[in-house]
């Protein structure tokens, strides 16, 4: 009659481990059995991340929610939510992950499925940048297996307004001066294109980098002086 031998891992190492066990037919003496050796060699189980982006506010603290970071195994399909244990391998560069220790959010680099599920760790942005994309690379573990393949989470920032790229060239820049006289800048001395065109986006503020070094710009606003660069 064949007989088959299951052997269930405790999920703790080693993950190569010997069986020794005796082999003898019905009816032969013990002193007559067969000593065998299985060598058995577990399969560390492969983490792997499913979630791709995670949605915060901008200049806000946004709690994590359980599905805003869902793990799985290579082998666990049928098991409910995994426990996993997150550290971060590469910081956001718009805010921070928190966990909430009462009564203030302290600053980590490390968390888990627990402290998420129960409202503890949130990312908090520090409203200096008006970006709408970060990301954070995360390694993963879970008992006693610990991966060291890194994972990117896309951090997709809310902003409360509406950012538009624009694009300005000035169609016009040169300005004809002639020795030891002056020239007045009008509106259509300095001509700037702006793309996309838009009716709020046609007055234009000019800042200066660099001075003239054979002469002087000068604005007349209740009398007339110097123009300062911003450079």
């Amino acid at each position: 009659t064949n007989r088959v031998l299951f052997v269930q891992h405790g999920q703790t190492p080693p993950l190569m481990f010997a069986i020794n066990i005796t082999v003898s037919n019905p009816g032969v003496s013990a002193g007559d059995a067969v000593p065998v050796q299985i060598k058995v060699e577990a399969t560390a189980p492969v983490l792997s991340l499913k979630s791709k982006s995670i949605d915060v506010n901008f200049n806000e603290t946004t709690i994590l929610r359980p599905s805003d970071l869902v793990a799985s195994t290579s082998f666990d399909h049928q098991r409910p939510r995994l426990k996993v244990r997150y550290f971060i391998a590469k910081l956001p560069s718009t805010g921070h992950f928190a966990i909430n220790t009462p009564p203030a959010w302290i600053s980590t680099l490390n968390f888990s499925t627990a402290t998420i599920d129960h409202g503890r760790i949130a990312f908090i942005h520090h409203g200096q940048s008006a970006q709408s994309r970060d990301s954070v690379v995360l390694r993963l573990a879970s008992g006693t297996y610990e991966s060291e393949m890194q994972h990117t989470v896309l951090l997709n920032i809310q902003l409360p307004f509406e950012t538009v790229s624009t694009t300005l060239s000035t169609k016009k820049n040169s300005l004809d001066v002639n020795e030891g006289g002056n020239v007045h800048l009008k509106k259509d001395s300095m001509v700037v294109q702006i793309l996309p065109s838009s009716p709020e986006n046609g007055d234009v503020a000019y800042f200066i980098e660099e001075l003239p070094h054979h002469g002087k710009l000068l604005i007349n606003s209740s009398g007339v002086r110097p123009v300062q660069g911003s450079g």
